[in-house]
Protein backbone atom coordinates (compact mmCIF):
# COMPACT_ATOMS: atom_id res chain seq x y z
CA UNK A 1 0.00 0.00 0.00
CA UNK A 2 2.74 2.01 0.27
CA UNK A 3 3.28 2.49 -3.44
CA UNK A 4 -0.37 3.50 -3.93
CA UNK A 5 -0.43 7.16 -5.19
CA UNK A 6 -2.87 9.46 -4.47
CA UNK A 7 -4.03 11.07 -7.36
CA UNK A 8 -6.62 14.43 -6.19
CA UNK A 9 -8.49 16.23 -8.83
CA UNK A 10 -7.57 20.09 -9.83
CA UNK A 11 -9.13 22.28 -7.78
CA UNK A 12 -11.74 24.27 -9.94
CA UNK A 13 -11.46 28.17 -9.35
CA UNK A 14 -14.31 30.02 -7.46
CA UNK A 15 -16.24 32.68 -9.81
CA UNK A 16 -14.25 35.31 -7.90
CA UNK A 17 -11.28 33.97 -9.33
CA UNK A 18 -12.49 33.20 -12.42
CA UNK A 19 -13.80 36.90 -12.74
CA UNK A 20 -10.65 38.25 -11.96
CA UNK A 21 -8.90 36.34 -14.22
CA UNK A 22 -11.00 37.55 -16.98
CA UNK A 23 -10.67 41.20 -16.28
CA UNK A 24 -6.47 40.58 -16.00
CA UNK A 25 -6.48 39.42 -19.29
CA UNK A 26 -8.84 41.77 -21.06
CA UNK A 27 -6.75 44.83 -19.24
CA UNK A 28 -3.20 43.59 -19.97
CA UNK A 29 -3.20 40.20 -22.15
CA UNK A 30 -5.20 40.68 -24.96
CA UNK A 31 -4.13 44.32 -26.72
CA UNK A 32 -1.77 47.21 -25.66
CA UNK A 33 -3.43 50.32 -24.48
CA UNK A 34 -2.91 52.22 -26.81
CA UNK A 35 -5.14 50.25 -28.85
CA UNK A 36 -8.28 51.43 -29.55
CA UNK A 37 -10.00 48.52 -29.65
CA UNK A 38 -8.55 47.88 -26.44
CA UNK A 39 -10.82 51.32 -25.56
CA UNK A 40 -13.98 49.19 -26.91
CA UNK A 41 -12.99 45.67 -25.50
CA UNK A 42 -12.81 46.97 -21.89
CA UNK A 43 -15.37 49.21 -22.01
CA UNK A 44 -18.05 46.55 -23.26
CA UNK A 45 -16.46 43.95 -20.03
CA UNK A 46 -16.83 46.77 -17.60
CA UNK A 47 -20.15 47.99 -18.45
CA UNK A 48 -21.20 44.35 -18.30
CA UNK A 49 -19.82 43.89 -15.03
CA UNK A 50 -21.81 47.57 -13.67
CA UNK A 51 -25.00 46.19 -14.94
CA UNK A 52 -24.56 42.65 -13.32
CA UNK A 53 -22.64 43.19 -10.18
CA UNK A 54 -21.71 39.82 -9.86
CA UNK A 55 -19.78 39.00 -6.71
CA UNK A 56 -16.09 40.20 -7.35
CA UNK A 57 -12.86 40.07 -5.25
CA UNK A 58 -11.92 43.11 -3.93
CA UNK A 59 -8.70 43.69 -5.86
CA UNK A 60 -10.75 42.42 -9.41
CA UNK A 61 -10.46 46.06 -10.15
CA UNK A 62 -6.68 46.33 -9.82
CA UNK A 63 -5.36 45.69 -13.33
CA UNK A 64 -6.91 49.06 -14.01
CA UNK A 65 -6.23 51.48 -11.21
CA UNK A 66 -3.35 53.04 -13.65
CA UNK A 67 -5.47 53.18 -16.39
CA UNK A 68 -8.44 55.11 -14.51
CA UNK A 69 -5.42 57.39 -12.90
CA UNK A 70 -4.29 58.07 -16.46
CA UNK A 71 -7.78 58.66 -17.74
CA UNK A 72 -7.80 62.64 -17.64
CA UNK A 73 -4.67 62.91 -20.15
CA UNK A 74 -5.70 60.28 -22.44
CA UNK A 75 -9.37 62.53 -22.83
CA UNK A 76 -7.40 65.77 -23.09
CA UNK A 77 -4.85 64.03 -25.79
CA UNK A 78 -7.75 62.05 -27.43
CA UNK A 79 -11.18 63.64 -27.02
CA UNK A 80 -12.56 61.79 -30.11
CA UNK A 81 -12.54 58.97 -27.90
CA UNK A 82 -14.35 60.58 -25.36
CA UNK A 83 -17.40 58.60 -25.22
CA UNK A 84 -14.89 54.77 -24.22
CA UNK A 85 -12.74 57.12 -21.43
CA UNK A 86 -16.20 58.25 -19.89
CA UNK A 87 -17.47 54.75 -19.58
CA UNK A 88 -14.55 53.45 -18.12
CA UNK A 89 -14.20 55.95 -15.54
CA UNK A 90 -17.96 56.00 -14.83
CA UNK A 91 -18.06 51.99 -14.45
CA UNK A 92 -15.22 51.77 -12.77
CA UNK A 93 -16.16 54.07 -10.05
CA UNK A 94 -19.64 52.63 -9.97
CA UNK A 95 -18.00 49.20 -9.80
CA UNK A 96 -15.83 50.54 -6.17
CA UNK A 97 -12.64 51.83 -7.51
CA UNK A 98 -11.99 54.50 -5.43
CA UNK A 99 -12.14 58.32 -7.11
CA UNK A 100 -14.17 60.94 -8.04
CA UNK A 101 -13.08 62.01 -11.34
CA UNK A 102 -16.02 60.81 -14.09
CA UNK A 103 -18.07 63.65 -13.15
CA UNK A 104 -15.46 65.62 -13.71
CA UNK A 105 -14.56 64.55 -17.06
CA UNK A 106 -18.89 64.40 -18.10
CA UNK A 107 -17.97 68.56 -17.01
CA UNK A 108 -15.11 68.70 -19.36
CA UNK A 109 -16.90 66.58 -22.04
CA UNK A 110 -20.01 68.78 -21.78
CA UNK A 111 -17.93 72.37 -21.98
CA UNK A 112 -15.83 71.32 -25.38
CA UNK A 113 -19.56 70.33 -26.78
CA UNK A 114 -17.80 67.11 -27.92
CA UNK A 115 -21.42 65.46 -27.92
CA UNK A 116 -22.39 68.28 -30.41
CA UNK A 117 -19.20 67.37 -32.88
CA UNK A 118 -21.45 63.44 -33.14
CA UNK A 119 -23.27 63.28 -36.76
CA UNK A 120 -25.02 59.63 -35.75
CA UNK A 121 -28.32 59.98 -33.33
CA UNK A 122 -27.23 56.80 -32.05
CA UNK A 123 -23.79 57.72 -30.50
CA UNK A 124 -25.38 61.14 -29.46
CA UNK A 125 -27.79 58.98 -27.96
CA UNK A 126 -25.11 57.50 -26.36
CA UNK A 127 -22.94 60.60 -25.21
CA UNK A 128 -26.72 61.19 -23.55
CA UNK A 129 -26.69 58.28 -21.49
CA UNK A 130 -22.79 58.43 -20.25
CA UNK A 131 -23.11 62.11 -19.39
CA UNK A 132 -26.24 61.50 -17.50
CA UNK A 133 -24.53 59.09 -15.24
CA UNK A 134 -23.02 62.09 -13.21
CA UNK A 135 -24.95 65.34 -14.50
CA UNK A 136 -28.21 66.85 -15.07
CA UNK A 137 -28.47 66.36 -19.10
CA UNK A 138 -31.63 68.02 -20.37
CA UNK A 139 -33.17 64.60 -22.61
CA UNK A 140 -33.50 65.18 -26.40
CA UNK A 141 -37.28 64.87 -27.71
CA UNK A 142 -36.23 65.19 -31.08
CA UNK A 143 -33.62 62.84 -30.96
CA UNK A 144 -35.24 60.13 -29.16
CA UNK A 145 -38.18 60.27 -31.69
CA UNK A 146 -35.71 59.75 -34.89
CA UNK A 147 -34.08 56.73 -32.77
CA UNK A 148 -38.01 55.07 -32.88
CA UNK A 149 -38.59 56.37 -36.22
CA UNK A 150 -35.71 54.49 -37.38
CA UNK A 151 -35.92 51.48 -35.22
CA UNK A 152 -40.26 51.39 -36.09
CA UNK A 153 -39.29 51.19 -39.99
CA UNK A 154 -40.03 47.33 -40.82
CA UNK A 155 -38.66 47.90 -44.60
CA UNK A 156 -35.27 48.26 -43.70
CA UNK A 157 -34.84 45.01 -41.80
CA UNK A 158 -36.75 43.09 -44.40
CA UNK A 159 -33.54 41.55 -45.84
CA UNK A 160 -30.48 41.30 -43.87
CA UNK A 161 -28.69 44.46 -43.11
CA UNK A 162 -25.68 44.16 -40.90
CA UNK A 163 -25.35 47.77 -40.68
CA UNK A 164 -29.03 48.28 -39.32
CA UNK A 165 -29.11 45.18 -37.53
CA UNK A 166 -26.31 46.63 -35.63
CA UNK A 167 -28.38 50.34 -35.20
CA UNK A 168 -31.39 48.47 -33.78
CA UNK A 169 -29.45 46.64 -31.10
CA UNK A 170 -27.88 49.46 -29.89
CA UNK A 171 -30.65 51.61 -29.91
CA UNK A 172 -32.74 48.72 -27.55
CA UNK A 173 -29.52 48.63 -25.36
CA UNK A 174 -29.51 52.99 -25.26
CA UNK A 175 -33.32 52.82 -24.35
CA UNK A 176 -33.05 50.30 -21.87
CA UNK A 177 -30.01 52.17 -20.56
CA UNK A 178 -28.42 48.45 -20.93
CA UNK A 179 -30.40 47.10 -18.17
CA UNK A 180 -31.54 49.55 -16.13
CA UNK A 181 -34.73 50.09 -17.31
CA UNK A 182 -37.47 48.22 -19.76
CA UNK A 183 -37.91 50.05 -22.94
CA UNK A 184 -40.99 51.50 -23.42
CA UNK A 185 -41.10 50.21 -26.89
CA UNK A 186 -44.23 50.61 -29.06
CA UNK A 187 -45.90 48.55 -31.60
CA UNK A 188 -44.06 50.01 -34.87
CA UNK A 189 -41.11 49.28 -33.09
CA UNK A 190 -42.43 45.76 -32.95
CA UNK A 191 -42.93 44.83 -36.49
CA UNK A 192 -39.32 45.85 -37.38
CA UNK A 193 -38.02 42.97 -35.91
CA UNK A 194 -40.90 40.44 -37.28
CA UNK A 195 -39.27 38.93 -39.91
CA UNK A 196 -37.95 35.60 -40.68
CA UNK A 197 -34.33 36.86 -39.72
CA UNK A 198 -33.75 33.96 -36.77
CA UNK A 199 -31.14 36.11 -35.38
CA UNK A 200 -33.08 39.00 -34.59
CA UNK A 201 -35.66 37.44 -33.70
CA UNK A 202 -33.58 35.77 -31.21
CA UNK A 203 -32.08 38.97 -29.73
CA UNK A 204 -35.46 40.80 -29.12
CA UNK A 205 -36.34 37.72 -26.86
CA UNK A 206 -33.57 37.32 -25.30
CA UNK A 207 -34.10 40.88 -24.05
CA UNK A 208 -37.41 41.49 -22.93
CA UNK A 209 -38.40 38.14 -21.78
CA UNK A 210 -37.01 37.51 -18.47
CA UNK A 211 -38.49 33.74 -18.37
CA UNK A 212 -36.95 32.86 -22.14
CA UNK A 213 -33.26 34.84 -20.94
CA UNK A 214 -33.74 32.22 -17.44
CA UNK A 215 -34.12 29.46 -19.59
CA UNK A 216 -31.11 30.53 -21.84
CA UNK A 217 -29.01 30.71 -18.84
CA UNK A 218 -30.16 27.41 -17.59
CA UNK A 219 -29.15 25.90 -20.98
CA UNK A 220 -25.51 27.60 -20.46
CA UNK A 221 -24.95 26.37 -17.49
CA UNK A 222 -25.62 22.78 -18.68
CA UNK A 223 -23.57 23.07 -21.70
CA UNK A 224 -20.40 24.55 -19.32
CA UNK A 225 -20.73 21.58 -17.14
CA UNK A 226 -20.82 19.11 -20.33
CA UNK A 227 -17.84 21.19 -21.83
CA UNK A 228 -19.73 22.17 -24.91
CA UNK A 229 -19.56 26.00 -24.33
CA UNK A 230 -20.68 28.29 -26.82
CA UNK A 231 -20.09 32.08 -27.32
CA UNK A 232 -23.15 33.05 -28.79
CA UNK A 233 -24.82 32.09 -25.04
CA UNK A 234 -21.82 33.61 -23.67
CA UNK A 235 -22.80 36.70 -25.34
CA UNK A 236 -26.14 36.27 -24.43
CA UNK A 237 -25.44 35.91 -20.26
CA UNK A 238 -23.63 39.33 -21.31
CA UNK A 239 -26.41 41.55 -22.33
CA UNK A 240 -29.09 39.66 -21.26
CA UNK A 241 -28.20 39.23 -17.40
CA UNK A 242 -29.97 42.38 -15.86
CA UNK A 243 -32.93 40.26 -16.70
CA UNK A 244 -31.94 37.16 -15.02
CA UNK A 245 -32.55 36.68 -11.41
CA UNK A 246 -29.36 37.20 -9.48
CA UNK A 247 -28.91 33.89 -8.10
CA UNK A 248 -28.28 32.61 -11.53
CA UNK A 249 -26.06 35.68 -13.18
CA UNK A 250 -23.33 34.69 -10.45
CA UNK A 251 -23.43 30.73 -11.21
CA UNK A 252 -22.79 31.43 -15.03
CA UNK A 253 -19.49 31.25 -16.54
CA UNK A 254 -18.15 33.50 -19.10
CA UNK A 255 -15.52 31.36 -20.71
CA UNK A 256 -16.30 30.53 -24.51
Amino acid sequence: MSNVISLGLPRRQSFRDRLSAIVDTFAHHRRTTNDVYWLKENAELLNILEVTRPDMADDALAPYAAIYAGLGERLAFFPQYYRFLLALALDLEDLGLPGDEAERYCAQVMRAGLEKAELSDLQRAEAWRLLSRRLDVPRDASLEERLRLFAGRSSTFALPNKKAAYELTHIVFICRSTGAVIPNLTPPFWSAWNTRDCLRFWIRTLICCPKFASHCAMRRERRARSGKTGCIMAWAHFHCSPLIPRPLRTTITTTS
